[in-house]
C-alpha cells in the first residue's frame, strides 16, 4: 500500500520554509536539527537575509541603552537635578 510507504523525497519544512531531506535528517535551507545556522561565505545575499536585525531583536534591540549605562542592574539612576547647596 503507497499510503504506508516512508517519504524518501525532501518534505516541506516550515521552521525554515524550505525542504528537510527525510535520510539525512537535515534541513536544506538552515540545518536543523544541528545546533549552528547553515551558512556559507559563497552566499552573502543568503546570510544577509538571515543576520541579527531581521527579526524582533527582543534581547538585541536593548544592548545599546544598556551599554550606555555601564549595564548597571538593581540600582536607581543617579540624579541629574543639581546638587542643592
Amino acid at each position: 500500500d503507497l499510503s504506508l510507504r516512508v517519504p524518501v523525497r525532501p518534505t516541506p519544512f516550515v521552521m525554515a520554509d524550505s525542504e528537510f531531506h527525510i535520510q539525512k535528517g537535515v534541513c536544506s535551507s538552515c540545518g536543523y536539527p544541528g545546533k549552528k545556522m547553515r551558512r556559507f561565505n559563497w552566499a552573502n545575499k543568503a546570510k544577509r537575509r538571515r543576520t541579527v536585525g531581521t527579526g524582533r531583536m527582543k534581547y538585541m534591540k536593548h544592548i545599546p541603552r544598556r551599554f550606555k549605562n555601564g549595564f548597571r542592574e538593581n540600582i536607581t539612576a543617579p540624579s541629574r537635578k543639581p546638587a542643592s547647596k
